[in-house]
């Protein structure tokens, strides 16, 4: 996707000054990692298990054919709408946005530390704003004094689902599917490894649960961009700046995210617009 779209920060609202300066970081950050991650030895080889679990590489990308060929493509014109059928196939009965956990920090010994977490729906009470499927990481930030995070919050991670999220949605998706093995894949943009020709894409197959063990891997160091069983019975996408992850499946799974007392959740329809560029729709005061 972010090959296709000229990185997806761009759709997602960012200005154009703004993309510029991501990209030139994430191009220092990769050149900086670029001969040490060669070296590392967590960095799995082709057909090589990735790790100490069951990850293997894989070379042949055709498992992602019908991810990447069966989004909506978005229209070319600058700062377009992006909805979810834009970033997963709408071959789903349903649809969640999960929300990564947010903090409020504390002050122990003069030390500023995390505290506890803060659902995203008080946080928006809070400040007044909407809390709705529109609702961005973005919201928050418009709501602020200045546009900036205060310190006495933390915001949520972009890019990758905290372990504990992650373990509650395996646990629920694991019971809708017959598939044993599940495919993680990662766009160049979305990792920290680059081959001569620029960012690497990267595929591996294992278990659900073995989607714990990238966050520590140097390679990619987050959890997937999109991961998904064999049977494509549901697919979890999670771009690699949003603050939230997309999942699509079968009713029955979604119910159960949207039960979870962990997971913190919107329903969301193949229509929904999931984009930063929400001003008078998500910042609504009520």
């Amino acid at each position: 996707l972010a090959r296709e779209l000229s990185d997806f920060g761009f759709v997602m609202g960012r200005s154009s000054g703004d993309l510029s300066s991501a990209k030139s970081s994430t191009a220092k950050r990769t050149e900086r990692r670029r001969n040490t991650l060669i070296e590392d030895r967590r960095i799995p080889v082709s057909g090589k298990k990735a790790c100490d679990g069951m990850l293997t590489r894989l070379d042949d990308f055709s498992e992602t054919e019908w991810i990447l060929n069966g989004r909506v493509p978005l229209a070319r014109e600058a700062l377009p709408p992006v909805r979810v059928s834009n970033l997963l196939p709408p071959v789903f009965k349903a649809w969640r946005k999960v929300l990564h956990p947010m903090y409020r920090n504390v002050e122990i010994d003069g030390h500023v530390m995390r505290g506890p977490r803060v659902r995203w729906e008080e946080m928006a009470r809070e400040h007044g704003l909407a809390f709705g499927p529109e609702i961005h990481l973005a919201s928050f930030a418009r709501a602020f004094p200045g546009g900036r995070w205060p310190l006495r919050m933390q915001a949520p991670r972009e890019g990758t689902l905290d372990a504990e999220t992650c373990m509650a949605v395996i646990e629920i998706l694991e019971a809708h599917t017959r598939a044993e093995h599940c495919y993680f894949y990662y766009t160049g943009v979305s990792a920290n490894y680059s081959d001569e020709e620029g960012f690497a894409r990267q595929l591996y197959r294992g278990t659900a649960r073995d989607v714990l063990e990238f966050e520590g891997m140097a390679a990619v160091n987050a959890t997937p961009e999109y991961w998904w069983p064999e049977d494509r019975a549901w697919c979890v996408h999670t771009d690699w700046d949003t603050a939230f992850t997309l999942i699509g499946g079968p009713e029955a799974a979604m119910e159960d995210l949207a039960r979870h007392p962990e997971i913190e959740s919107l329903r969301l329809e193949a229509t929904s617009r999931v984009d930063f560029d929400l001003d008078g729709i998500d910042t609504a005061r009520s």
